[in-house]
């Protein structure tokens, strides 16, 4: 039945099953001009309006697809789904309270519905308020022990909680429930990579690259990963199968720059280097890495006024530099200072509060620093 009352014509319910089948199928292209013919028949066909919307918040127009959505509610307002997918469109238009309550509301109508539930705990996890999605992925779990995106979302929360431990043990939960759940693999590669843990997460990754579609990106971070693994020769394989994929991955040459420093080969980063600054320019601390790299192998085309172009980007508060590349460089020192707190802004956060002053004692005390110390 369309929304007016009308019983739809044979002819206009096989158009709709047919764009139905589309739409299911991927084929949006294909589904929307059937939704379109639909609606110029039957302006009010509250399917054809939900669905229709629906595919537009699907296909990056999230604003025309709600005003679609909110008609069809309009029409039929005790609809969980409708409710559940206003509150899709309106998570990705950023307004997350008014998400919270369209998808509270259809949990209000179906208390059971799976994906509002999931999709509450998705803005939830989005504000940052992580032990309320924690909290509620165990009601979910509670009542649906095998909901994957459940056990996925507690993960998250977990670890935005900084507990590595059983975030990690939510994501393989998760995986155990739904074995190529590739947003679990990569948060678990992700997570093990930041402890530190890079022979696990590359393990992870592995088996993330047999799960999932070829991606540049993803043969990116298993190149990264054999670069935390020192195994420089393979990262170039990975990076080559990467630029296979997207010849213009900033990251992958990039990369592919410093796994040529790592193999000895300064010469053979220049040109990685350069490309990678050629195609995005911002990439943070590359500047001063491709100055450095210049110096080894002696090239000094330009150097002065690059170097006057990096000291820009440092007094502008850029990302520009690492510390040990600026050293060598014609800097002064506060450039070097304010190079230095960038970088460990940028790859730590806020600083540690100060440590209190050791007590002076009758005997000199020394330590040693190193990153080479291990």
């Amino acid at each position: 039945m369309s929304a007016a009352g009308a019983a739809r014509s044979p002819a206009a319910a096989a158009r709709l099953a047919h764009a139905v089948a589309l739409h299911q199928a991927g084929r949006l292209d294909a589904a929307e001009p059937l939704y379109r013919e639909l609606l110029t028949e039957a302006p009010d066909d509250l399917d054809a309006l939900h669905l229709l919307g629906v595919l537009w918040h699907r296909s990056g127009r999230a604003e025309s697809g709600l005003a679609l959505i909110e008609r069809a509610i309009a029409l039929r307002p005790r609809d969980p789904t409708m409710h559940c997918n206003r509150g899709a469109a309106l998570r990705d238009l950023g307004r997350h309270d008014d998400a919270l309550a369209s998808l509270d509301a259809a949990l209000r109508l179906d208390p059971a519905h799976a994906t509002a539930a999931n999709n509450r705990i998705a803005v939830l996890l989005d504000l940052h308020r992580d032990d309320a999605a924690v909290a509620a992925c165990d009601m979910v779990l509670a009542r649906r022990p095998d909901d994957a995106t459940a056990h996925y979302h507690r993960g998250r929360g977990l670890e935005a909680l900084g507990r590595a431990e059983p975030a990690l043990a939510a994501y393989d939960q998760a995986c155990a429930v739904r074995p190529n759940f590739i947003p679990a693999i990569e948060a678990g590669v992700g997570l093990l990579r930041n402890l530190g843990r890079s022979r696990e997460a590359l393990a992870r990754c592995e088996r993330l690259l047999q799960a999932a579609a070829p991606d540049a990106g993803r043969w990116h971070l298993h190149a990264s990963l054999l670069l935390d693994a020192d195994q420089p020769q393979a990262a170039l394989d990975s990076l080559g199968r990467a630029l296979a994929l997207d010849p213009d991955h900033a990251a992958s040459h990039h990369d592919a720059g410093h796994a040529w420093i790592a193999l000895g080969r300064p010469d053979l980063a220049l040109a990685p280097y350069g490309r990678a600054m050629a195609l995005e320019p911002g990439l943070p601390f590359l500047r001063g890495q491709w100055l450095h790299t210049r110096l080894k192998v002696c090239d000094w085309t330009d150097l002065a006024a690059d170097t006057a172009r990096l000291a820009a980007a440092i007094d502008a508060g850029e990302p520009a530099t690492a510390p040990f590349p600026a050293t060598l460089l014609a800097l002064d020192e506060a450039q070097l200072l304010r190079a230095a707190r960038t970088y460990v802004h940028q790859r730590h956060g806020e600083p540690a509060p100060r440590l209190p002053a050791w007590p002076r004692g009758p005997r000199i005390r020394l330590g040693y620093f190193s990153p080479d110390f291990h």
